[in-house]
């Protein structure tokens, strides 16, 4: 392997990193908010399920 092709493969290593690093803070992002909205779903099949709990809570 000469110079060139070793610079290359380092640049493509470099791209592939660059790459991985912004999907991975993508999908970091999305399942903070799909989690959030499990939380939100959950609570409301709470009140759903258990509305005793929620009047109590209200009194």
């Amino acid at each position: 392997m000469d110079q060139s092709d070793k610079k290359d493969t380092l640049q493509s290593s470099a791209e592939i990193t660059k790459n991985l690093a912004a999907h991975t803070a993508e999908l970091k992002k999305k399942t903070e908010i799909v989690n959030h909205r499990l939380d939100e779903l959950r609570a409301e099949a709470d009140k759903f399920l258990h509305p005793e709990k929620s009047s109590n809570k209200n009194k």
